[in-house]
């Protein structure tokens, strides 16, 4: 005979069995042991067909939906047909720009090497040999850099619109009004480029201002020289007034401060191009080696 204490389930720790009160619906099993519920079977899902490429894959347009400020309707940009700012590839680097532009980098990278190892030669002690022919390389390829400047500055006023003087020096109010966008945007205040097709106005300031260096660089290297090729030589003839406005150690901390300032200018110069051409996705960087870009038709 069972006694009142027995488990009434035939097991120890099983729940006492829930007695119905009068008026109330006592629970289901599913609601007093919701963690022993078996879940639904997941249903299938609908198989949903690839979408077609985007229309401004075909037709050469901007999609809306990716369109950044400055680029897009609301800047005035001409739509096409679908609805989609229309492109057009542009000529901006004439083949002398291009030539010019790499000559400068290779001279640079060559001139910033040579003439570190003339400023520290204890850090290489290579010998005299390796120094008189670090020095010929250091000069002949200055005379480079300045046949390069000479050239750039005669295109400055042959060259098409992109690679004129103005877009160097903002004479034109349009120009002028991108110069705060180009700050901001450059001080990351701003997420979108100014919508040009050359170089931005601060781009262009920018460049200018490094010309003005490397004439710098140039003139007190060629004063430099003349202290070895002594009194009575021809540079001797036209750079001794150097000295007469500054000392010889000034003009070797300027000569020198010069590169400094020129490898900091490549740094930023090297990760802009990548940043705008990522933003603007113009072929900025294929740009200098084909002279193609490709920019909205109302920019032109």
């Amino acid at each position: 005979m069972t006694s009142h204490n027995a488990d009434p389930y035939g097991y120890p720790g099983a729940p006492a069995p829930r007695r119905r009160v009068f008026g109330r619906r006592s629970r289901s099993a599913a609601q007093q042991y919701p963690q022993f519920q078996v879940p639904e079977a997941r249903q299938p899902q609908p198989w949903i067909p690839r979408p077609a490429a985007p229309e401004h894959r075909r037709v050469g347009t901007v999609p809306p939906e990716t369109r950044r400020a400055g680029q897009g309707p609301a800047a005035g940009h001409a739509e096409s047909a679908h609805g989609q700012a229309e492109l057009a590839t542009v000529k901006v680097w004439q083949l002398p720009t291009r030539l010019i532009h790499w000559g400068l980098a290779l001279s640079i990278l060559v001139l910033s090497v040579t003439g570190f190892y003339i400023g520290n030669p204890q850090w290489f002690p290579l010998g005299q040999v390796t120094m008189t022919g670090v020095k010929a390389v250091h000069y002949g390829t200055g005379l480079v850099l300045i046949a390069l400047l000479i050239a750039r500055a005669i295109w400055m006023f042959s060259g098409n619109r992109y690679e004129r003087l103005e877009q160097f020096i903002p004479f034109r109010r349009s120009r002028r009004d991108l110069i705060g966008p180009s700050i901001k945007y450059y001080g990351f205040m701003r997420r979108e480029p100014p919508p040009t097709v050359g170089h931005n106005p601060l781009a262009g300031l920018t460049y200018l201002l490094l010309m003005a260096m490397l004439v710098v660089e140039c003139v007190t290297g060629l004063a430099l020289k003349s202290l070895e090729s002594g009194r009575g030589s021809l540079l001797w003839t036209f750079f001794h007034w150097v000295f007469a406005i500054t000392s010889i150690p000034t003009v070797r901390f300027v000569h020198h401060l010069i590169m400094w300032l020129t490898a900091g200018f490549v740094i930023h110069h090297v990760y802009s191009a990548i940043l705008v051409d990522r933003e603007e996705r113009s072929g900025l960087l294929s740009s200098m080696i084909t002279g193609y870009k490709t920019v909205p038709k109302d920019r032109l």
